[in-house]
Order: structure tokens, then sequence, then C-alpha cells
């Protein structure tokens, strides 16, 4: 199965991929399709004052990757930060996959409007382990 339509990337992403890009590169390109990068405050899905490329404030200090849309009481105690701080990358991105809530809304029920949050993070767990097998 083509990676295009096993992970629902786009061809800028893949393209990136197989052109040997950098990490920090694909992200670029994988953020700005995703979350856009707006110049002017607005209310994210959960109501939550947002700029540039999702980013906000957690304790008036700025989040950091990884717990911006989760918060560092969520991130720090999770599965996914405690296998990414032992080494287990795999089983890290297998725990991205669990984070499918939103504003306690399970994502995986499509009437619940938030549907795009399990393909997103499918999404961000196939970049996560790209080549990780090989």
């Amino acid at each position: 199965m083509n990676a295009k339509i096993k992970y629902g990337l786009s061809a800028a992403v893949l393209a990136l991929i197989g052109a040997g890009a950098s990490a920090p590169e694909i992200l670029d390109q994988f953020l700005d399709e995703k979350e856009g990068n707006h110049t002017t405050a607005y209310r994210d899905g959960s109501g939550i004052w947002t700029i540039c490329r999702g980013a906000t404030m957690v304790d008036g200090k700025p989040v950091i990757p990884g717990m911006k849309h989760i918060g560092p009481g969520k991130c720090f105690p999770s599965t996914f930060y405690k296998r990414l701080n032992a080494g287990d990358r795999k089983g890290a991105c297998e725990a991205i996959r669990w984070w499918i809530k939103d504003g306690g809304r399970d994502c995986r029920i499509r009437s619940n409007n938030c549907y795009g949050q399990v393909i997103r993070r499918d999404q961000e767990s196939a970049l996560a382990c790209w080549g990780i097998d090989q």
C-alpha cells in the first residue's frame, strides 16, 4: 500500500522524506499543513486563544512541542512521555495515537465532530516512527 494512502500524508511531506530532508524540515511542512500560521489570535476548536502555529501559554510560559495541545499536567505523567524518555520510541509512537479526546469528547465517534484528531494522531505516529523498523 502506498504511504500517501496508508498514512494520509501529503505529497509535499512524502517528497521531503524521500529526498532525505531533516526532521525539522519535514515537521515544518507538516505543521504548516495541519496548523497553518495565523498572525492574528483566534480561538481553537476548544475555545483556547491561539496564535501562529497553535502557540498558547501555560502558566504564563510558552508551551513546548509535545504538550501544546494537552498541557504539561497531562503530558509529563503520560505513557507517551515516559516511553519517549525511556528510549522506547516505538512505544511512544503507539501512545501518540491515544490522544484522541477534545474537551472530553471521544474523537473516534464521528458525531462528536473531531475525528480529524484521530487522523492527525495516526499521521504524527507515522512520521515519528518513519523507518524505525528498518
